[in-house]
């Protein structure tokens, strides 16, 4: 997977686009609707995709399967977390999108 966004506290200064690309896992055993990642980007990159299967040789390539959505340490973090997008969220964009 791969976490992109524009994270602006801490070392970074929101100017240039990051990633970390990872394996994912489900956050913990009883929480099931989020899945975390090893990144360190911080405040700034809220809402940035996470794109499965990206091409690194193709621009526009893969799949958005998550969003940037909170870390484990707001000043230093290691892991970015994600809710966990199941297929119902890709049945919904294909039923509603057309409006």
């Amino acid at each position: 997977m791969t976490a992109m966004g524009y994270p602006a506290s801490g070392s970074f200064d929101g100017q240039q686009q990051r990633y970390c690309q990872a394996n994912t896992s489900q956050l913990s055993l009883f929480v099931t609707d989020q899945i975390k990642m090893a990144c360190n980007m911080t405040g700034g990159s809220s809402g940035g995709p996470w794109i499965y299967g990206k091409d690194d040789n193709v621009y526009y390539s893969g799949y958005v399967n998550g969003v940037n959505s909170n870390v484990n340490n707001g000043t230093s973090p290691t892991e970015m977390r994600s809710p966990y997008f199941a297929t119902w969220v890709g049945d919904a964009y294909n039923k509603y999108s057309a409006y």
